[in-house]
Protein backbone atom coordinates (compact mmCIF):
# COMPACT_ATOMS: atom_id res chain seq x y z
CA UNK A 1 0.00 0.00 0.00
CA UNK A 2 1.11 3.45 -1.14
CA UNK A 3 2.54 4.94 2.07
CA UNK A 4 1.85 8.44 3.09
CA UNK A 5 3.63 11.25 2.27
CA UNK A 6 2.29 13.85 4.71
CA UNK A 7 4.02 14.33 7.71
CA UNK A 8 3.44 16.32 11.10
CA UNK A 9 6.96 17.68 11.04
CA UNK A 10 8.19 21.50 12.01
CA UNK A 11 11.82 20.30 13.34
CA UNK A 12 13.92 23.29 11.71
CA UNK A 13 17.39 21.56 10.40
CA UNK A 14 21.10 22.44 11.01
CA UNK A 15 20.94 25.39 10.06
CA UNK A 16 17.46 26.85 11.09
CA UNK A 17 16.55 27.72 14.78
CA UNK A 18 13.42 26.04 16.64
CA UNK A 19 10.49 28.37 16.93
CA UNK A 20 7.86 28.20 19.64
CA UNK A 21 4.55 26.62 19.00
CA UNK A 22 1.24 26.01 20.27
CA UNK A 23 0.92 22.99 23.82
CA UNK A 24 -0.69 22.74 26.46
CA UNK A 25 0.66 22.78 30.62
CA UNK A 26 2.60 19.83 29.81
CA UNK A 27 4.78 21.02 27.36
CA UNK A 28 8.29 23.09 28.75
CA UNK A 29 7.64 26.59 29.85
CA UNK A 30 9.01 29.72 27.30
CA UNK A 31 12.75 30.26 27.65
CA UNK A 32 12.44 34.07 28.23
CA UNK A 33 13.40 34.92 24.63
CA UNK A 34 9.76 33.75 23.08
CA UNK A 35 11.02 30.46 22.14
CA UNK A 36 10.03 27.11 24.34
CA UNK A 37 13.05 26.06 26.36
CA UNK A 38 11.96 22.19 25.41
CA UNK A 39 10.01 20.74 22.08
CA UNK A 40 9.33 16.78 22.60
CA UNK A 41 8.65 14.67 19.19
CA UNK A 42 6.95 11.96 19.16
CA UNK A 43 8.77 9.17 16.54
CA UNK A 44 7.39 6.08 15.94
CA UNK A 45 10.44 3.77 16.66
CA UNK A 46 13.82 4.19 18.74
CA UNK A 47 17.12 5.04 16.73
CA UNK A 48 19.35 1.89 15.96
CA UNK A 49 22.62 4.04 15.34
CA UNK A 50 23.13 7.61 16.17
CA UNK A 51 26.44 7.25 13.45
CA UNK A 52 25.30 8.84 10.11
CA UNK A 53 26.85 6.40 7.84
CA UNK A 54 25.43 3.42 9.44
CA UNK A 55 21.29 4.74 11.28
CA UNK A 56 19.45 5.80 7.67
CA UNK A 57 15.95 4.72 9.06
CA UNK A 58 14.12 8.00 9.46
CA UNK A 59 14.12 8.16 13.40
CA UNK A 60 18.20 8.15 12.87
CA UNK A 61 18.11 10.33 10.83
CA UNK A 62 15.59 12.74 12.73
CA UNK A 63 18.12 13.11 15.52
CA UNK A 64 21.59 13.16 13.79
CA UNK A 65 20.12 15.94 11.38
CA UNK A 66 20.52 17.95 14.63
CA UNK A 67 24.17 17.21 15.90
CA UNK A 68 26.11 16.61 12.50
CA UNK A 69 26.78 18.68 10.23
CA UNK A 70 27.61 18.44 6.09
CA UNK A 71 30.09 20.15 3.86
CA UNK A 72 27.56 22.19 2.12
CA UNK A 73 23.57 22.76 3.05
CA UNK A 74 20.33 23.27 1.00
CA UNK A 75 18.67 26.24 1.74
CA UNK A 76 15.20 24.99 2.09
CA UNK A 77 13.45 28.51 1.09
CA UNK A 78 15.54 28.75 -2.09
CA UNK A 79 16.80 25.38 -2.81
CA UNK A 80 20.09 26.68 -3.18
CA UNK A 81 23.31 24.90 -2.02
CA UNK A 82 25.04 26.74 0.78
CA UNK A 83 28.12 26.92 3.06
CA UNK A 84 27.76 25.15 6.39
CA UNK A 85 31.15 22.98 7.17
CA UNK A 86 32.60 24.52 4.14
CA UNK A 87 32.73 28.16 3.78
CA UNK A 88 33.38 28.19 0.08
CA UNK A 89 34.32 26.35 -2.62
CA UNK A 90 35.57 26.42 -5.81
CA UNK A 91 34.85 24.35 -9.78
CA UNK A 92 38.29 23.58 -10.58
CA UNK A 93 37.12 21.40 -13.82
CA UNK A 94 33.69 19.09 -14.27
CA UNK A 95 35.30 16.26 -11.78
CA UNK A 96 36.87 18.76 -8.90
CA UNK A 97 35.55 20.37 -6.58
CA UNK A 98 37.96 22.56 -4.10
CA UNK A 99 36.50 23.20 -0.25
CA UNK A 100 37.49 26.00 1.70
CA UNK A 101 36.42 24.73 5.41
CA UNK A 102 35.66 26.84 8.39
CA UNK A 103 38.13 27.75 10.22
CA UNK A 104 37.14 27.84 14.09
CA UNK A 105 34.96 25.23 13.67
CA UNK A 106 35.29 22.42 17.02
CA UNK A 107 33.56 18.78 17.21
CA UNK A 108 31.17 18.83 20.89
CA UNK A 109 34.11 17.02 22.59
CA UNK A 110 36.13 20.09 21.81
CA UNK A 111 38.35 18.63 18.90
CA UNK A 112 38.91 21.13 16.28
CA UNK A 113 37.41 20.15 12.73
CA UNK A 114 40.12 20.39 9.78
CA UNK A 115 40.52 18.83 6.61
CA UNK A 116 41.57 15.57 7.70
CA UNK A 117 38.30 15.18 9.41
CA UNK A 118 36.59 16.10 6.38
CA UNK A 119 38.65 13.24 4.07
CA UNK A 120 38.26 10.82 6.87
CA UNK A 121 34.10 11.26 7.03
CA UNK A 122 33.83 11.11 3.46
CA UNK A 123 35.73 8.25 2.73
CA UNK A 124 34.76 6.34 5.49
CA UNK A 125 30.96 7.67 4.04
CA UNK A 126 31.94 5.77 0.61
CA UNK A 127 32.96 2.52 2.46
CA UNK A 128 29.49 2.34 4.23
CA UNK A 129 27.76 -0.38 2.40
CA UNK A 130 24.66 1.27 3.87
CA UNK A 131 25.49 4.93 2.54
CA UNK A 132 27.91 4.54 -0.13
CA UNK A 133 25.30 4.94 -2.90
CA UNK A 134 24.80 9.23 -1.87
CA UNK A 135 28.57 9.31 -2.23
CA UNK A 136 30.06 6.60 -4.86
CA UNK A 137 30.53 9.67 -7.16
CA UNK A 138 33.76 10.50 -5.49
CA UNK A 139 36.99 8.68 -7.01
CA UNK A 140 38.89 10.74 -4.26
CA UNK A 141 39.77 13.23 -1.62
CA UNK A 142 43.00 15.08 -1.11
CA UNK A 143 44.14 17.00 1.94
CA UNK A 144 45.73 19.84 0.70
CA UNK A 145 46.30 22.02 4.10
CA UNK A 146 44.57 21.63 7.16
CA UNK A 147 41.57 23.76 5.71
CA UNK A 148 41.35 22.67 2.12
CA UNK A 149 40.09 19.56 0.40
CA UNK A 150 40.17 18.87 -3.71
CA UNK A 151 37.65 16.16 -3.88
CA UNK A 152 37.99 14.32 -7.53
CA UNK A 153 34.87 12.54 -8.96
CA UNK A 154 34.71 9.34 -11.13
CA UNK A 155 33.12 11.06 -13.70
CA UNK A 156 30.94 14.31 -14.24
CA UNK A 157 27.89 14.59 -11.90
CA UNK A 158 25.69 17.17 -11.23
CA UNK A 159 24.16 16.66 -8.74
CA UNK A 160 27.52 16.26 -6.47
CA UNK A 161 27.00 19.22 -4.23
CA UNK A 162 23.28 18.60 -3.30
CA UNK A 163 24.42 14.62 -2.34
CA UNK A 164 27.00 16.18 -0.29
CA UNK A 165 24.12 17.65 1.69
CA UNK A 166 22.66 14.61 1.98
CA UNK A 167 23.06 13.46 6.24
CA UNK A 168 24.83 10.72 5.15
CA UNK A 169 27.52 12.65 3.98
CA UNK A 170 28.20 14.02 7.83
CA UNK A 171 31.46 15.13 8.95
CA UNK A 172 32.56 13.57 12.10
CA UNK A 173 36.12 13.34 14.17
CA UNK A 174 38.61 11.68 13.07
CA UNK A 175 40.38 11.09 16.32
CA UNK A 176 37.28 10.58 18.54
CA UNK A 177 35.78 7.79 15.65
CA UNK A 178 38.74 5.97 14.46
CA UNK A 179 40.09 4.92 18.28
CA UNK A 180 36.53 3.10 18.12
CA UNK A 181 34.30 2.59 15.22
CA UNK A 182 31.23 1.69 16.74
CA UNK A 183 31.93 4.36 18.94
CA UNK A 184 29.17 6.56 17.35
CA UNK A 185 26.28 4.20 17.30
CA UNK A 186 25.64 4.88 21.04
CA UNK A 187 27.84 7.88 21.50
CA UNK A 188 27.23 10.70 18.91
CA UNK A 189 29.98 13.81 18.17
CA UNK A 190 29.18 15.93 15.62
CA UNK A 191 29.70 20.11 15.14
CA UNK A 192 26.02 20.69 14.06
CA UNK A 193 23.89 22.66 16.37
CA UNK A 194 22.65 20.47 19.03
CA UNK A 195 24.53 17.95 21.19
CA UNK A 196 23.82 14.70 22.29
CA UNK A 197 22.52 14.52 25.97
CA UNK A 198 21.22 10.94 26.72
CA UNK A 199 19.50 8.23 25.09
CA UNK A 200 16.78 5.85 27.16
CA UNK A 201 16.68 2.87 25.24
CA UNK A 202 13.34 2.50 23.73
CA UNK A 203 11.82 5.41 25.57
CA UNK A 204 13.59 8.73 24.69
CA UNK A 205 16.69 10.93 23.00
CA UNK A 206 17.71 14.21 24.59
CA UNK A 207 19.66 16.70 22.49
CA UNK A 208 20.78 20.20 24.20
CA UNK A 209 21.92 23.08 22.40
CA UNK A 210 25.43 23.96 21.02
CA UNK A 211 25.99 27.39 22.39
CA UNK A 212 28.96 27.42 20.30
CA UNK A 213 27.87 26.71 17.12
CA UNK A 214 29.01 28.79 14.22
CA UNK A 215 25.66 30.34 13.43
CA UNK A 216 24.92 30.93 16.72
CA UNK A 217 23.03 28.73 19.78
CA UNK A 218 19.84 27.44 19.13
CA UNK A 219 16.80 29.71 20.89
CA UNK A 220 15.33 26.34 22.27
CA UNK A 221 17.56 24.67 24.63
CA UNK A 222 16.45 21.29 24.78
CA UNK A 223 15.21 18.45 21.85
CA UNK A 224 13.70 15.43 23.21
CA UNK A 225 12.74 12.57 20.91
CA UNK A 226 9.88 10.39 22.31
CA UNK A 227 9.48 7.15 21.50
CA UNK A 228 5.25 6.37 21.21
CA UNK A 229 4.93 3.09 18.73
CA UNK A 230 1.80 3.50 18.31
CA UNK A 231 0.72 5.80 15.38
CA UNK A 232 -2.73 6.62 17.11
CA UNK A 233 -1.33 7.16 20.44
CA UNK A 234 1.03 9.93 18.43
CA UNK A 235 -2.15 11.78 17.38
CA UNK A 236 -3.55 11.80 21.12
CA UNK A 237 -0.12 12.92 22.17
CA UNK A 238 -0.43 15.93 19.42
CA UNK A 239 -3.71 16.63 20.19
CA UNK A 240 -3.27 17.18 23.52
CA UNK A 241 -0.19 19.14 23.67
CA UNK A 242 1.95 16.28 25.51
CA UNK A 243 4.21 16.33 22.24
CA UNK A 244 5.00 19.37 19.95
CA UNK A 245 5.41 17.69 16.73
CA UNK A 246 4.49 14.18 15.86
CA UNK A 247 5.65 12.76 12.70
CA UNK A 248 3.71 9.70 10.89
CA UNK A 249 4.41 6.97 8.23
CA UNK A 250 0.79 4.94 8.36
CA UNK A 251 -1.41 3.99 5.43
CA UNK A 252 -2.88 7.15 3.55
CA UNK A 253 -6.43 6.87 3.97
CA UNK A 254 -6.50 6.35 7.90
CA UNK A 255 -3.40 8.98 8.20
CA UNK A 256 -5.16 11.64 6.47
CA UNK A 257 -8.48 11.00 8.58
CA UNK A 258 -6.81 11.86 11.60
CA UNK A 259 -4.84 14.41 10.16
CA UNK A 260 -8.57 15.96 8.65
CA UNK A 261 -9.93 15.75 12.37
CA UNK A 262 -6.97 17.82 13.70
CA UNK A 263 -7.28 21.06 10.92
CA UNK A 264 -10.79 21.21 12.30
CA UNK A 265 -9.46 20.66 16.10
CA UNK A 266 -9.25 24.37 16.58
CA UNK A 267 -9.05 24.07 20.26
CA UNK A 268 -5.05 23.24 19.20
CA UNK A 269 -2.35 25.21 17.08
CA UNK A 270 -0.72 22.61 14.81
CA UNK A 271 0.88 23.91 12.07
CA UNK A 272 1.15 21.38 8.65
CA UNK A 273 3.75 20.53 6.25
CA UNK A 274 3.90 18.61 3.05
CA UNK A 275 7.64 16.74 3.24
CA UNK A 276 9.64 13.91 2.35
CA UNK A 277 12.44 12.36 4.41
CA UNK A 278 15.23 12.54 1.32
CA UNK A 279 15.97 14.81 -0.70
CA UNK A 280 15.32 14.43 -4.74
CA UNK A 281 18.76 13.38 -5.39
CA UNK A 282 18.63 11.15 -2.61
CA UNK A 283 15.63 9.21 -3.49
CA UNK A 284 16.39 8.60 -6.79
CA UNK A 285 20.06 7.64 -6.30
CA UNK A 286 18.54 5.26 -3.47
CA UNK A 287 16.17 3.63 -6.23
CA UNK A 288 19.00 3.26 -8.40
CA UNK A 289 21.34 1.21 -6.33
CA UNK A 290 18.39 -1.25 -5.32
CA UNK A 291 17.72 -1.74 -9.53
CA UNK A 292 21.62 -2.10 -9.51
CA UNK A 293 21.65 -4.80 -7.01
CA UNK A 294 18.46 -6.05 -8.80
CA UNK A 295 16.90 -6.50 -5.08
CA UNK A 296 13.88 -4.61 -3.50
CA UNK A 297 12.36 -4.37 -6.72
CA UNK A 298 8.81 -4.03 -5.18
CA UNK A 299 10.10 -1.55 -2.13
CA UNK A 300 11.90 0.11 -5.27
CA UNK A 301 8.20 0.25 -6.80
CA UNK A 302 6.77 1.77 -3.80
CA UNK A 303 9.23 4.62 -3.29
CA UNK A 304 8.74 5.65 -7.03
CA UNK A 305 5.15 5.43 -7.01
CA UNK A 306 5.28 8.35 -4.09
CA UNK A 307 8.15 9.49 -5.63
CA UNK A 308 6.76 10.53 -8.77
CA UNK A 309 3.66 11.90 -7.49
CA UNK A 310 5.60 14.22 -5.06
CA UNK A 311 4.86 17.99 -5.72
CA UNK A 312 6.65 19.54 -3.11
CA UNK A 313 10.12 20.37 -5.23
CA UNK A 314 9.81 22.79 -8.11
CA UNK A 315 12.21 21.49 -10.32
CA UNK A 316 12.06 19.77 -13.84
CA UNK A 317 14.83 17.16 -12.54
CA UNK A 318 12.22 15.08 -10.89
CA UNK A 319 10.93 14.54 -14.30
CA UNK A 320 14.22 13.52 -15.64
CA UNK A 321 14.76 11.25 -12.79
CA UNK A 322 10.88 9.38 -12.71
CA UNK A 323 11.30 9.08 -16.67
CA UNK A 324 15.41 6.81 -15.95
CA UNK A 325 14.21 5.34 -13.04
CA UNK A 326 10.48 4.43 -14.07
CA UNK A 327 12.05 2.67 -17.48
CA UNK A 328 14.22 0.74 -15.73
CA UNK A 329 12.16 -0.07 -12.80
CA UNK A 330 9.34 -1.09 -15.53
CA UNK A 331 11.98 -3.80 -17.28
CA UNK A 332 12.70 -5.59 -13.42
CA UNK A 333 9.31 -5.61 -12.58
CA UNK A 334 8.32 -7.24 -15.87
CA UNK A 335 11.00 -9.86 -15.25
CA UNK A 336 10.61 -10.50 -11.63
CA UNK A 337 6.30 -10.50 -11.69
CA UNK A 338 5.43 -10.58 -14.88
CA UNK A 339 3.29 -8.17 -17.75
Amino acid sequence: MKRALTVMLVLALASLSLFAMGGSDKASADAGNGYKDTISVAIGADVTSFDPHVGKETPAVAVTNHIYDTLVNVDPETDEVVPQIAESWEVVSDTEYRFHIRQGLKFHNGEDLTADDVKYSLDRAIASPAVSYIVDFIDEVVVEDDYTVLVTLDAPYAPALRNLAVPFAAIVPKDYTSANEDILRTAPVGSGPYKFQEWSQNDHTTLVANDEYYAGAPATKYIEFRVVPEAAQRTIALETGEVDISSENRAEEEFNKEIESIRNDEVNNIIHFESVDQTVEELAAYMRHMLDDRRDVMEAAIIFDEFKDLNVFDSVDIYEYCDEIGERLSDLMNEEYGD
